[in-house]
């Protein structure tokens, strides 16, 4: 690195990062999105002010017992206010940085670059504060909230500036993983998956492996002589474990026995450290990337492989059968689109699929050896993951399948051709859908297992109506959204539907429910089972508790019960609002194909 480049002006502050602010101020899109984040901060603030502020109107005392319930709302609403905007920061910041390299890189603009006296760190750097500057923003709504909250009492400066320091740390952290991913990855929305994927493997992969550690490996081989590892020490390694201790703490007012470096301290300086570490690597990969191709593809110019030719084997083959091959190999029917988006690699290259592999193997010989698929906890958790991958999944990487074909400017000449928009997003989406589905049969071969061991067979049929469903809707709906918008504004408003739909909507009606006080529970109830019925997080919690624990027992699917927070229902009742919750997406998701097949060729000129 030259010694002019050690300015931090020049790092941070340079004219990437002046054209980056200039570009984010122009799009509209901006301007929405810091409306839509504020919106939604700010609701369920005012929804937890007024629900607390009506339970302390209906309660009678003096002015002593009202200040004290106003203490106890304090810390209500600050633990509402930091986990809403720890989730959406932290679900916006790969979206927004992942376009940081990858979308110079497809406008052709990254080898313009390479001629500046720029160099790949200034570059890199000024990327990063250019975009979390845009972030910086919408972190910057939550203070005033948290101090009105503390103005009620029951919240400590300690509490405010460990939960802003753990955000903006978990933040930078992400968006350094998002930013080094950028830099060899194809589209924007590839970008993000990895930088999000990244972010959670960090964050609890050590966790994950130190409870496996402290709580089956320890009680299973005491032979070992060996200590387990101290709760401090998981806690360090993971930033959003560090917020809820945080949260725990300060905000809810429960204890934890540790010191403020123990809770939140050296989490943050680890974080900080690998994101550092992060952007040093980047920086070095990024100059090697754009030397090795003006485009930014470093498999541009790779040396193909020479194959071995053994003695005695001829070295050519005829060119009547090379041709034959050709012409079979480039036999593409009458859906083109269709037949190159199922050509797609699943996975960039065989080390990443062979340890994708060899990770479910351990995986699955792990569990067989501690507790042979016998521990709820085992269901919940990894369908929870897997669950959260693929709506993830869906509600990022489909919103780049149409939008990047406009970006690349290859869009307009497939509406050129005689192809059908029907055929072109339909292609599409099955091409999506083909990435996705590694994932729902992943969980269903878990459930073959468990029904053998743990679960009644009946989750067999609940698991396809419950799983499935929502991931054909966000693929569908980032299709649309790729339609009329790009890449970035499409994969935030996937999100925000799908954060909508599953956390917001049911909320809001529990909220209003309690605010109101008069609402019947009869519907109470029916508005409740409506929000849920399509939240595949809920119900398929509901369907393993309802299923669990009928290992050596014969019992009949009336037997069955599931539980939901008003009553437990009956397997035919909790079929029945599955059903009907499958079908409301399903409908939805046919809609969203149509409006996109309908919208595509009046968007880009075409007649029909």
């Amino acid at each position: 690195m030259k010694r002019t480049t050690l300015n931090p002006v020049r790092l941070l502050a340079g004219p990437i990062f002046t054209t980056e602010m200039r570009i984010g101020g122009r799009h509209i899109s901006t301007y929405v999105l810091r409306f839509l984040f504020s919106t939604v901060v700010i609701g369920f603030f005012a929804v937890v002010l007024l629900v607390t502020w009506a339970e302390s109107n209906r309660s009678h005392g003096g002015t002593v017992a009202d200040l004290q319930r106003f203490q106890k709302i304090a810390p209500q609403l600050g633990t509402t206010v930091l986990w809403t905007q720890y989730v959406g920061l932290l679900l916006l910041t790969p979206i927004m940085l992942g376009s940081a390299i990858c979308g110079e890189r497809r406008s052709r603009t990254l080898a313009a670059l390479l001629t500046t006296p720029l160099s790949a760190w200034e570059i890199l750097l000024s990327k990063l504060t250019g975009r979390m500057t845009q972030i910086l923003i919408l972190a910057a709504v939550s203070l005033p909230l948290l101090l009105a909250s503390r103005m009620l009492g029951g919240l400590s400066i300690e509490g405010i500036f460990a939960a802003a320091a753990v955000t903006f740390t978990s933040v930078l952290l992400m968006a350094s993983l998002t930013l080094a991913a950028s830099i060899s990855a194809r589209k924007p929305t590839s970008a993000s998956a990895q930088g999000f994927s990244l972010f959670l493997t960090i964050s609890f992969g050590p966790s994950i492996v130190a409870a496996i550690y402290n709580f089956w490996f320890l009680p299973n081989y005491p032979m070992a002589g060996l200590s387990p590892i101290p709760v401090h020490w998981i806690n360090a390694s993971s930033l959003p474990l560090s917020l809820g201790l945080v949260s725990f703490e300060h905000f809810v007012g429960s204890p934890t026995g540790l010191s403020s470096m123990q809770t939140w301290g050296w989490s943050v300086i680890l974080g900080l450290s690998i994101s550092m570490l992060t952007l040093l690597v980047a920086g070095a990969r990024m100059r090697r990337t754009m030397q090795r191709d003006p485009e930014g593809d470093p498999k541009a110019y790779a040396k193909p492989k020479r194959s071995r030719v053994r003695k005695g084997q001829a070295t050519e083959q005829p060119a009547a059968v090379v041709a034959d091959v050709t012409r079979k190999s480039r036999t593409v029917g009458d859906h083109p689109v269709l037949w190159r988006e199922l050509r797609q690699p699943l996975f960039r290259t065989k080390v990443m699929f062979a340890t994708a592999i060899l990770a479910i193997v351990a995986l699955v010989a792990l569990l067989a050896v501690n507790d042979g698929f016998s521990e709820p906890a085992t269901y919940y958790a990894l369908t929870m993951i897997g669950l959260g991958s693929a709506i993830f999944h869906a509600c990022y990487g489909t919103t780049g399948s149409i939008s990047s074909e406009r970006e690349t400017r290859t869009l307009d000449v497939l509406l050129t051709t005689p192809i059908k928009p029907s055929a072109i997003v339909l292609g599409k989406y099955v091409g999506a859908l083909r990435k996705m589905i590694g994932i729902p049969l992943a969980l269903y071969v878990l459930y073959i297992i468990g029904s053998t061991t743990y679960i009644h067979w009946s989750i067999l049929i609940l698991m396809p109506i419950i799983v499935v469903p929502p991931i054909l809707l966000f693929t569908a709906t980032g299709m649309l959204c790729g339609v009329y918008m790009r890449n970035i504004a499409a994969a935030m408003t996937n999100v925000g539907l799908a954060v909508g739909l599953y956390m917001v909507l049911p909320i809001s009606i529990v909220m209003i429910e309690n605010f109101s006080g008069g609402m019947h529970r009869g519907n109470a109830q029916f508005f409740f089972t409506g929000a849920i019925a399509p939240n595949p997080f809920v119900m398929i919690a509901i369907a393993i508790e309802g299923t669990g624990e009928f290992y050596g027992r014969a019992i009949s699917l009336s037997s069955l019960e599931f539980s939901f927070p008003y009553r437990s229902v009956s397997f035919a009742a909790f079929l029945t609002i599955v059903v009907i919750g499958a079908l409301v997406q399903l409908v939805a998701a046919a809609g969203a194909l149509a409006w996109a097949m309908r919208a595509l060729p009046v968007r880009h000129g075409r007649a029909s």
